[in-house]
């Protein structure tokens, strides 16, 4: 497999959430700067899992960039099956995803309104993407929907309204 290009998910997701994460530490800036300690605190403990989720879709992008050929003896490049390494990784990033949404929920529930309101956000975000990208790696819908934890009418849903967005 070659590594995605610029337009593709894989690098978008990695993108956005790196964005994400430079706009909460910088307006966490802001709030200390400005005196706001708690609103800082706030969004300092909602940056922490969006740095999880970053460092999270940058190894997916190493994972598909693992080179998918292997030279035999005589010479011959034959092309390596990978797709078992790929959906198994599309799975885990579906699987951890959810799991990273259930886990953040008690911590943002105690949080603020606003970045309990950005939080569920950006990890029902993160959760939808990775559903996306299973499913273009080839995994089933009811796999996919039993690994987000999510009934198949929703991972439908979702897949859909991504390629109503491509055209």
């Amino acid at each position: 497999m070659t590594v995605p290009s610029a337009d593709e998910p894989e690098p978008l997701m990695a993108l956005a959430k790196l964005t994400e994460l430079r706009d909460l530490a910088a307006t966490a800036l802001e709030l200390w700067q400005n005196g706001d300690r708690t609103g800082a605190f706030d969004l300092v403990n909602a940056s922490m899992p969006v740095a999880a989720a970053a460092a999270e879709a940058l190894n997916v992008l190493i994972e598909l960039d693992r080179p998918s050929v292997v030279e035999r003896e005589d010479g011959d490049h034959v092309t390596e099956d990978n797709v078992t390494d790929v959906t198994d990784t599309a799975r885990q990033a579906v699987r951890r995803a959810a799991d990273r949404l259930v886990r953040d929920a008690d911590a943002l529930n105690a949080a603020s309104a606003e970045a309990r309101q950005a939080g569920l956000e950006a990890r029902t975000e993160d959760l939808r993407q990775a559903v996306v990208i299973a499913w273009q790696a080839g995994v089933d819908l009811p796999v996919i929907a039993a690994d987000a934890g999510l009934d198949i009418t929703t991972v439908e849903h979702w897949i859909a309204v991504h390629d109503l967005g491509r055209t």
